[in-house]
């Protein structure tokens, strides 16, 4: 009786993750390849010139590998920020630098977004993120680009190479100072370390492309990108915290079933770290 109820827990909660994450837009874990783990096969990211996925150690898991040198680079033409130009929207990413010291102004890119079809050189970059050389201090940079062409940013310290860091970036597309205005936050590591406000709505943006900008080749990544994830709203403090240990953040109903469960026991003794999935 016993084994019983445990294997109907276990696929009631297999039954609710597979219904989790509703507003995950997509997920990359890069595990064993650069298929999408969330939001369908329209996501599935493209290896250009050798890019890899799977044979390297990750925050969760395995990563994704890129050579600055030989411009690796992934796209993919699904619409990230789906909700169109001007709407909430969050990413967040983990990356490890391999490089000890940035030296020159070019960046480092980890992700931009960019033109639907193909890489392109487009003023598209409503989600970016990459690492340059700062008056002497290696540091991380947001970008964004309005419908007005602005392209307001925020600069802080990349805190060190060659270790994993977390990239989280949210877009309140009504949380501005000013009526009508939006304001980015950005967290390394979990912490507010950028903010940028009164931000016009964003340009619509289709295309994504990770370990390079939205020209593809060019100012690339050099080392490891791993759970990339864009979601549909403002991550709340609560979600952001999650991601410190998870590579997504978990549908509530998800967690509440787990606790559930874990409460009855019927998870036992086992866990691992990362989402269930």
């Amino acid at each position: 009786m016993r084994m019983h109820l445990w294997v109907c827990a276990v696929v009631i909660a297999a039954l609710f993750c597979s219904l989790a994450q509703a507003g995950l837009v997509t997920y990359w874990s890069f595990d064993s390849d650069f298929a999408a783990d969330a939001g369908g096969a329209a996501f599935d990211l493209t290896s250009f010139n050798g890019a890899t996925a799977g044979d390297a150690g990750g925050a969760f898991g395995n990563a994704a590998t890129f050579e600055r040198d030989n411009e690796e680079y992934a796209f993919t033409t699904g619409n990230v920020l789906t909700q169109g130009p001007g709407q909430d929207h969050s990413y967040s990413a983990w990356y490890l630098l391999d490089v000890a010291d940035i030296t020159g102004s070019s960046r480092y890119f980890v992700l931009e977004t960019t033109a639907g079809d193909a890489p392109s050189g487009d003023a598209a970059w409503s989600a970016s993120y990459g690492l340059r050389d700062l008056s002497g201090v290696d540091s991380g940079q947001v970008y964004s680009r309005t419908d007005s062409g602005d392209a307001p940013n925020v600069d802080f310290d990349a805190n060190g190479n060659q270790v994993w860091h977390s990239i989280i970036v949210t877009y309140d597309a009504d949380g501005g100072a000013n009526a009508g205005e939006g304001r980015h936050d950005a967290y390394l590591d979990g912490t507010l370390v950028g903010t940028f406000d009164n931000v016009d709505p964003l340009e619509a943006v289709e295309g994504l492309v990770i370990g390079g900008h939205r020209a593809g080749t060019g100012r690339n990544f050099n080392g490891q990108v791993d759970a990339v994830s864009f979601y549909n709203h403002v991550l709340s403090s609560g979600e952001i915290g999650l991601l410190q240990s998870n590579p997504v953040v978990p549908e509530p109903s998800t967690l509440a079933l787990l606790g559930f469960l874990s409460g009855l026991g019927v998870l036992g003794g086992r866990r691992r770290r990362g989402v269930f999935r």
